[in-house]
């Protein structure tokens, strides 16, 4: 069990900061109407951001050096 929480401990603390991001982001504006529509749109980046994380943390340490991950990921 030990060995489980040291490899992948970084899964939940990721979750942990995109929710966290995301709850500070939906605190600072308090849209209504149309604007209100757009806003809740933004919920997918943070699922994308998470599920990109995850993608580079889990690929091998080669693969994450190479510009062109990080050039899909932007």
């Amino acid at each position: 069990m030990t060995r489980f929480v040291r490899l992948w401990w970084p899964i939940p603390a990721m979750l942990a900061a995109i929710i966290a991001v995301q709850i500070i982001w939906f605190g600072h504006y308090h849209a209504s109407s149309h604007a209100s529509r757009h806003l809740s749109s933004t919920t997918l980046i943070f699922a994308v951001a998470f599920a990109l994380a995850v993608i580079v943390w889990a690929s091998p340490p080669p693969l994450r050096q190479r510009p062109e991950l990080w050039a899909l990921a932007a």
